[in-house]
């Protein structure tokens, strides 16, 4: 490889020539295909890796059998992981999975300490760029937290529905900086939706109509259940025929609700730009809804005791 292949990746760009040049010289290339294990959790911290191409998976095991895992993250090209493990070498926290054909660079802590020592001009390049990013992501990570204190509060305190619904929308567009947003509930005996809360939106009846019956770019995550993140639709082949409903923007999430394998609601987040939204944002987004999903069917099972409590003192005879 070559210093041209490592300017793929953001974190190297701003390095001088020589810099990169020399990199190329230590760094090992991967090609690694869907389901491709390149660290289980427990491993010995031996390397940090940057995704070049693909997409990889960060999971950790929820159960002390470890045969389940929770999905804590989703990185794309231009991310790295295992940073860690140049300043402590401890086990790996988590297990790293590749997602479709994926390519990464493999930076040993062997390699790196031996380039502190040879060429440490090259090395801190290297690490101050590693930092910076970790800068970035714990400012990003804060935001994180604000969401998620939000909308903890509001399950915590018994809300209703609607003031929850209103608060994941209002925290998800304003984490994101989304110039859009609609939260869909779908209704629990047809396949309709009802259009709780909006942002940035003006529908017309037409319109409207069509996004609650789940027409247009809806369709796809009704569908498949899985999270859509689209860089610019008027060149996504999925969206290319689908009649247009109101909610559209040029980039896009669309996040499914789920709990308990049951389809709840469906969140929509839009930009004018295309490429705004990352998969920073889809993890934000897969993680709310997944906090959300369970808190609306708590309300629903409420509503049906109450309904049922309700029923049965108006028959009770006296």
């Amino acid at each position: 490889m070559n210093a041209d292949d490592l300017k793929q990746i953001p974190l190297f760009r701003d390095l001088g020539q020589a810099t990169l040049q020399r990199l190329s010289e230590v760094v090992e290339p991967l090609t690694l295909s869907d389901g491709d294990t390149i660290f289980n959790e427990g491993d010995a911290g031996n390397a940090v890796y940057f995704i070049a191409e693909g997409a990889v998976k960060i999971e950790k095991r929820i159960e002390a059998s470890g045969t389940e895992a929770k999905t804590l993250a989703i990185l794309g090209a231009g991310d790295f992981f295992g940073e860690m493990s140049l300043f402590d070498g401890k086990p790996r926290s988590a297990a790293t999975v590749a997602l479709g054909s994926t390519k990464v660079y493999r930076v040993g802590r062997d390699t790196f300490d031996a380039l502190v020592k040879s060429d440490s001009e090259v090395a801190a390049g290297l690490l101050f760029a590693i930092i910076n990013t970790c800068n970035a992501r714990i400012r990003s990570l804060n935001s994180k937290v604000i969401v998620y204190h939000e909308i903890g509060k509001a399950i915590g305190e018994g809300r209703d529905l609607q003031a929850l619904l209103d608060i994941v929308l209002k925290q998800l567009v304003n984490a994101t900086a989304a110039e859009s947003g609609a939260l869909l509930l779908k209704q629990e005996f047809s396949e309709h939706l009802e259009l709780r809360c909006q942002a940035g939106l003006s529908l017309s009846p037409d319109e409207l109509d069509q996004t609650t019956e789940g027409a247009g770019v809806l369709a796809n995550v009704l569908k498949n259940r899985e999270v859509l993140l689209i860089k610019d639709i008027a060149s996504e082949e999925s969206c290319r025929d689908l009649p247009r409903t109101g909610i559209e923007n040029t980039s896009m999430i669309l996040q499914p609700v789920l709990a308990e394998d049951a389809l709840l609601a469906v969140i929509v987040l839009g930009h004018s730009a295309k490429g705004r939204f990352n998969l920073d944002d889809v993890n934000l987004c897969s993680s709310v809804a997944s906090q959300a999903g369970q808190a609306i069917l708590n309300f629903r099972h409420r509503e049906e005791e109450s309904a049922r409590s309700r029923l049965g003192r108006k028959y009770v005879k006296f």
